[in-house]
């Protein structure tokens, strides 16, 4: 289980983002990146994708998947 303690934004600034990475939403709902990034390419969590990589989600997207009771 990999969570991504290096982000550089504090807790606070996490919590009030409107865009975050896997690795920042990782850290914010302590679970693990590979979640995120599993829901992401299978289309349960919306978010940017590009040349195969997770680059952003929106912290709306990110509320909806969570009130669908994900992870």
């Amino acid at each position: 289980m990999e969570i991504y303690e290096d982000s550089e934004k504090s807790m606070q600034e996490l919590m009030t983002a409107e865009t975050l990475t896997p690795q920042e939403l990782s850290r914010l709902l302590s679970i693990d990146v590979d979640t995120i990034l599993t829901a992401a390419f299978r289309g349960s969590l919306k978010a940017r994708i590009i040349d195969h990589d997770v680059v952003s989600i929106d912290r709306r997207d990110a509320l909806e998947w969570m009130a669908k009771g994900q992870p």
